[in-house]
């Protein structure tokens, strides 16, 4: 009988002992499997991350949606064109359409350009479309901003000279505006490339030059143009105001200016100049 016994409880033994072992063996079955599916999830949700960053990065740039290497006179993130590097900063913002902007930018466009090449201004030019429902459904200051925006990106030493062949060549409000291919044209008589006037009636800019006018009169404080600020004070661009300076008699801007280069506020040379 305790031979029985004793062989019983030895089989018993080994009977646990093996399903230990069967039990320890689907433990870690389960275990790798485990281990796999995490794995295979996380590399599953690292590639998607991967995916995503790399289909992002390949979509274009709605403001630069031709991909071209920006030069330093453009400045996507406030919607501006800038030109010169001095002291002294003067926002215009306008609409090619609009006549009162042709009349100041005939008047003091010159000038402007000149002290920007000479680094005395930084001069930020705002191009607006919100004058397109006066051009019988050709959106002309869309194809016009959008020209101007073109050129900048590709030739921005022509980009002054073909705006202010813009304004000597303006259309009247209501009438279907410049042409392609006249816009083309001018754009060729100040020296700009075949390659770059192609690209005008693709119309890249046209998110550029939405986002512009939205931003000029919401955060920009325009209410109508020509706008003209000078270190950040309002000129010219309120639509019950009358403006601060004279833009319509040549000179009068470029002598304002120069007084502040030289040391006045804006606020000082306006006083002044109303006689207070």
């Amino acid at each position: 009988m305790a031979k029985k016994s004793a062989a019983k409880s030895a089989a018993d033994r080994r009977a646990k002992i093996a399903a230990l072992e069967a039990e320890q063996k689907a433990k870690k079955r389960v275990k790798t499997i485990i281990i796999v599916v995490v794995s295979l999830l996380l590399a599953t949700i690292i590639g998607v991350i991967i995916f995503v960053a790399l289909q992002n990065s390949a979509k274009p740039d709605p403001t630069n949606p031709s991909g071209e290497t920006i030069p330093a006179q453009v400045d996507n993130s406030q919607y501006q064109i800038v030109f010169g590097s001095g002291a002294t900063i003067v926002d215009v913002y306008f609409d090619f359409m609009c006549p009162g902007c042709g009349s100041v930018e005939r008047t003091i466009g010159e000038d402007l350009a000149k002290m920007a090449a000479e680094d005395q201004i930084t001069l930020r030019m705002h191009p607006l479309s919100f004058l397109d429902s006066l051009s019988q459904e050709t959106r002309y200051s869309t194809r016009a901003a959008n020209a101007f925006i073109t050129v900048a990106m590709n030739e921005p030493d022509k980009a002054l000279d073909f705006a202010q062949m813009l304004w000597n060549d303006q259309p009247e409000e209501n009438s279907t505006g410049l042409s392609d291919e006249y816009l083309v044209s001018d754009a060729q008589y100040v020296g700009v490339s075949a390659e770059t006037t192609d690209k005008f009636a693709a119309l890249e800019y046209e998110d550029w030059i939405v986002a512009s006018t939205e931003e000029s009169f919401t955060s920009g404080g325009i209410e109508s143009t020509p706008g003209l600020k000078i270190n950040g004070v309002l000129i010219a661009g309120k639509s019950e105001e009358p403006y601060k300076l004279d833009l319509q008699t040549p000179g009068i801007v470029v002598e304002a200016l120069e007084q502040v280069i030289a040391g006045k506020t804006i606020e000082q040379v306006i006083a002044e100049a109303a006689g207070e």
